[in-house]
């Protein structure tokens, strides 16, 4: 029984990198909106603002993925580990998202 459930433990945490890995690529994708936002072509300052609003949405997907695969975890420092980066992330991709909004309405307002 201990070997199937480390074999389990195992799985799942695997299972949990995988969403996690996600969030972080959502993360960089929203710092590549927000460049795209601030110093691209104007007239595609709207497509930056969609790349934001559609990476923060995937961000928040995978975050909810990690959080149900943790509970089926048994390792406790894992979990901590994963829940502190899944939010501090989370909490990065939020601040982005206010940035990549505020320079979109700008440049929409002020050209």
């Amino acid at each position: 029984k201990a070997e199937r459930d480390s074999a389990i433990d195992s799985a799942m945490k695997e299972a949990t990198n995988i969403p996690f890995q996600t969030l972080k690529c959502c993360r960089d994708i929203m710092d590549l909106a927000l460049e795209a936002a601030k110093y691209g072509n104007p007239n595609s300052v709207s497509d930056a603002g969609v790349g934001g609003e559609m990476a923060n949405s995937g961000a928040r997907g995978a975050a909810l993925n990690v959080r149900i695969n943790l509970k089926d975890i048994d390792d406790e420092l894992f979990c901590k580990k994963m829940e502190t980066d899944t939010e501090n992330i989370l909490s990065e991709t939020y601040d982005l998202l206010i940035e990549i909004r505020e320079t979109v309405e700008a440049k929409l307002i002020n050209g």
